[in-house]
């Protein structure tokens, strides 16, 4: 004979806690005669998670990125867990290949490192399971770049409700975590050149024409 039953954790079950369920058989004839069984403990995971930030980025001016346009990255801070993820931090190193920095929803540019935090952008003092909050800022790639130079940024996060710092994912790789790369296209384009041809003795082409 089997049975079962089921049971809900309790929504404000901390993180960490262990449950664990004892039943008890006892034979109806001899009711000193019991039998004890312990179900496997089963661990509590309750907290923010906030892997799942990404960044991406947009040419302003439009594919490809060459020298000289206007790049805007977009931080997407996720949090996919089950409890509120508080007091965001989030700094930026700019690539030495940007330029002309600008953050957007209250970043602050110092040494070159933007930071976002709960002071600067309130939208970070707290952001709800299944939530995400974007954070946007622009820059310029610089002049006289070769060819395939790389641009490589990526965004690391901060929270007291975890250990650690999480960087940002690129979407765009099937690679966790990964920063989000550019290469820069600097070489000439020649894809718009034209050939004609003019008839030198004037009307339809006709033999012995010299065009």
């Amino acid at each position: 004979i089997q049975f079962s039953f089921a049971v809900k954790v309790a929504t404000n079950a901390p993180n960490g806690l262990r449950i664990t369920n004892i039943g008890t058989v006892v034979d109806e004839k001899e009711p000193s005669n019991k039998l004890q069984l312990t179900s496997p403990s089963l661990i509590v995971v309750a907290g923010p998670i906030l892997e799942t930030s990404s960044k991406t980025y947009e040419d302003l001016n439009g594919p490809p990125v060459i020298p000289g346009d206007t790049i805007r990255y977009t931080i997407t801070v996720k949090n996919t867990g089950n409890r509120p993820a508080t007091k965001i931090q989030v700094t930026d190193k700019i690539d030495p290949n940007l330029e002309s920095v600008t953050p957007a929803q209250g970043g602050k540019l110092a040494n070159g490192v933007i930071t976002w935090d709960s002071t600067t952008t309130p939208a970070l003092a707290s952001i709800a399971a299944g939530k995400e909050v974007t954070l946007t800022f622009t820059a310029k790639v610089k002049k006289n770049l070769s060819d395939g130079t790389v641009i490589s940024n990526q965004a690391v996060l901060g929270t007291p409700g975890l250990p650690g710092k999480i960087p940002t994912d690129d979407p765009a790789t099937p690679i966790k975590g990964d920063p989000t790369v550019i290469r820069v296209v600097s070489r000439p384009d020649l894809s718009a050149t034209t050939k004609t041809v003019q008839d030198l003795n004037g009307g339809s082409y006709q033999p012995d024409d010299v065009v």
